[in-house]
């Protein structure tokens, strides 16, 4: 660079410098867990433990992973 010229920081690398700071400041460990999982999954499979947000997602699941296993939501919620 020559001598006397200032950087001019482009729009792009500034909202990267401030999201990677607030990434820094968000609580880790426990404290953080409801922050990383923003999707509250109602429904976990009772054979593979596959965690799926609605009973829709939920029969989808079963019948691609578990097609010879009859499907029961009853036993898929989560408590």
């Amino acid at each position: 660079m020559p001598k006397g010229k200032t950087k001019h920081h482009t729009a792009k690398e500034l909202k990267r410098k401030q999201n990677k700071k607030k990434e820094k400041n968000r609580p880790k460990g426990k404290a953080g867990k409801a922050n990383r999982n923003p999707i509250k999954k109602a429904y976990k499979c009772n054979i593979c433990s596959s965690p799926c947000p609605d009973a829709k997602t939920m029969k989808v699941h079963f019948e691609a992973k578990h097609k010879k296993l009859k499907f029961d939501l009853e036993k898929c919620e989560m408590k």
